[in-house]
């Protein structure tokens, strides 16, 4: 682009030069000479050469810029492709990583969760046979307990009936004879004043 420029520029001076050398002799002359008529032909010839050669530098600039624009074209979709590429590829590594850590962690919390729940059942049924182990033996406790203080119980009656017998027998024996006793006396009352008195002091009477 910059040697077209310069090319013009170049083209526009020689113009100007042969511009300002041909106006004095056309004021002086007013008819123009065969040398003249070649001389406007040559130039003509010259400004149309030079036109063509503009025209095939402006081609041959727009084609190599044409080319550039394809190749750097080209070159950025390939990058594009390759970084979009990689890109997948990067994603697909790390989701599959993802993944696997995934299962590994569900692996992982299922095998504890199983072995949780294993331990779990292993203490409540560890409990639940020391708590019949305790209940059996509260249950033996409690009636031997109760089997004892029945037979103490029981015993203790026994023993007391056994040891009273003696002791009522003789409190009976001392009724009757108390009651034989006041009735001699209330009998004696009736037949003596004196012992009538004395047992009505006494309340017998």
């Amino acid at each position: 682009m910059d040697k077209l420029i310069r090319l013009t520029k170049n083209v526009l001076i020689i113009m100007s030069i042969l511009f300002t050398t041909l106006t004095p002799s056309l004021a002086k002359e007013v008819a123009f000479t065969q040398e003249d008529r070649e001389r406007i032909i040559k130039l003509e010839e010259g400004q149309k050469a030079i036109n063509q050669r503009i025209d095939d530098i402006r081609t041959s600039l727009q084609q190599q810029i044409d080319d550039t624009k394809t190749s750097l074209q080209k070159q950025i979709d390939d990058t594009r492709t390759l970084l979009q590429q990689q890109i997948d590829d990067t994603k697909t590594s790390l989701q599959k990583q993802i993944d696997d850590t995934r299962t590994s962690l569900q692996s992982q919390i299922d095998d504890t969760k199983t072995l949780l729940q294993k331990q779990i059942d292993d203490t409540r049924i560890s409990l639940q046979k020391q708590i019949d182990d305790i209940k059996t033996f509260m249950l033996w406790g409690f009636g031997i307990l109760f089997g004892g203080m029945g037979i103490l119980i029981g015993f203790v009656i026994w023993d007391r009936r056994t040891a009273l017998a003696p002791a009522i027998k003789k409190n009976k024996e001392l009724e009757d004879r108390e009651e034989r006793i006041e009735r001699a006396l209330k009998e004696l009352a009736e037949k003596d004043p004196k012992v009538a008195d004395i047992l009505k002091h006494v309340g017998l009477l």
